[in-house]
C-alpha cells in the first residue's frame, strides 16, 4: 500500500532507478501516466492510516509515512485522497530535485497530478517537500511551496497544504509562509 522507510540508505525511500549526476533526465512533455502501471510499481504494504478530513489529519499522515531517521536528499513527494479522505496506494517520491524549482519539473508534477485525480477514484492530493538538514524553513523550502501551490490553482488541482520534512519534524507551510515567499 505505501512505502514505509524508517533509515537512510533505505532502497525503498529512493526512486526506482538510480541517477548519476551528470546522467540527462527524461523531461519529455508528452508525459502520460499510465495508472495501471504505476499502481502496480507503488503499491506496497504499510501502516493503516486513518482518513485524512483535516490539516490535522494530513500533518499526521505524512509523519507517519516519512518515519523518523532524516533524509540523505532533497525530495518531492506526491499522494491522493478520495472523497472520503482515504489515501489511494500510490506514493510518489522524486529524487534529487533542485535546491529551487524548474518550469519543466513543476509542470510535469502538475500534469501527473491532475492526470491521476482524472483517472481514478482520487479527488485531491497532497505535497511534500523533503531534505537533510534541520527543521527551519528555509528561502528555498518557501519557494518550492509557493510554486507548487501557484502551478496547482493554476491547473484545478485540489491541492492540500504543502509540507516540508527534514531530520527533526514534519510541518506544514501555512498561508504566512506562502505569502512571505511571494
Amino acid at each position: 500500500m505505501y512505502r514505509k522507510c524508517s533509515r537512510l540508505g533505505d532502497p525503498a525511500r529512493s526512486s526506482a532507478t538510480e541517477r548519476n549526476p551528470g546522467q540527462p533526465v527524461d523531461n519529455d512533455r508528452r508525459l502520460h501516466v499510465n495508472l495501471g502501471r504505476l499502481v502496480a510499481m507503488t503499491e506496497h504494504g504499510g501502516p493503516s492510516l486513518a482518513p485524512v478530513r483535516t490539516d490535522g489529519d494530513l500533518l499526521g499522515h505524512w509523519r507517519a509515512l516519512m518515519g523518523h531517521g532524516g533524509f540523505a536528499r532533497r525530495s518531492l513527494w506526491m499522494i491522493w485522497f478520495d472523497g472520503h479522505g482515504a489515501s489511494l496506494p500510490i506514493v510518489i517520491p522524486i529524487d534529487d530535485v533542485p535546491d529551487l524549482p524548474d518550469d519543466q519539473l513543476i509542470d510535469n508534477v502538475t500534469r501527473v497530478l491532475a492526470e491521476i485525480i482524472d483517472e481514478s477514484e482520487a479527488t485531491s492530493a497532497a505535497l511534500l517537500l523533503s531534505r537533510p538538514g534541520a527543521g527551519r524553513k528555509g528561502a528555498d523550502d518557501l519557494v518550492w511551496a509557493r510554486t507548487l501551490v501557484t502551478a496547482a490553482r493554476r491547473q484545478d488541482v485540489p491541492l492540500w497544504p504543502v509540507h516540508l520534512a527534514t531530520a527533526d519534524q514534519v510541518q506544514a507551510f501555512t498561508p504566512d509562509d506562502l505569502a512571505a515567499a511571494g
